[in-house]
């Protein structure tokens, strides 16, 4: 059951005038005729800015929101998330503290997903709302960590492969590494 459908966020910002009804209503009609969420029709046309839906959502939905491009994301609280779920349910974790993790969520009435994070990680959870191009953003900390460990075994197996007497090309030895190493470098977790 999402938060809020595309009517209550139309009528909300009708009721606010921030967006130029005649626009208002033709974003909500291509968002019908696409079956596309009326916020991504919203951003796409640039109506609004993903940092003012983001507000635009909390206030709607009497949720806290964030804004996770200007927020520091705690890269232990982010890890806490395997990134086949933060990128399926569209979450990120982006702080830990004593009143638990902060989770920013496209969709914060995902009960199920909430009590899943919080039984796997014994942490009391706090949501937040955010759009889904937020999240979007966010993920990328999930590939740059496996760039990192990408960068890491070449770098170590460059250094193996110079050092070698072996009649092999150093680029088969770091392929073979690779490949040797996959189990080691956790994709899911």
């Amino acid at each position: 059951m999402p938060v809020y459908t595309d009517k209550s966020l139309h009528n909300y910002l009708k009721e606010l005038k921030v967006i130029p009804s005649a626009q208002l209503d033709q974003a909500l009609a291509l968002a019908k005729q696409q079956t596309k969420p009326l916020s991504d029709i919203l951003i796409s046309k640039d109506l609004i800015t993903i940092k003012n839906l983001s507000q635009t959502l909390g206030n709607l939905t009497n949720t806290p929101y964030i804004y996770l491009s200007e927020a520091s994301i705690d890269q232990k609280a982010a890890s806490l998330i395997p990134e086949i779920v933060a990128r399926k349910q569209k979450i990120i974790a982006f702080k830990i503290n004593k009143q638990g993790l902060h989770l920013a969520m496209a969709n914060p009435s995902n009960l199920q997903t909430i009590d899943f994070i919080g039984k796997k990680t014994g942490l009391p959870i706090i949501t937040y709302i955010t759009t889904k191009q937020d999240i979007q953003s966010a993920l990328k900390l999930y590939t740059k960590d496996i760039t990192e460990a990408f960068r890491a075994v070449i770098t170590a197996n460059v250094i193996k492969a110079k050092g070698s007497q072996s009649a092999e090309p150093p680029i088969i030895k770091i392929v073979e590494t690779i490949i040797e190493t996959k189990g080691k470098i956790n994709f899911e977790d």
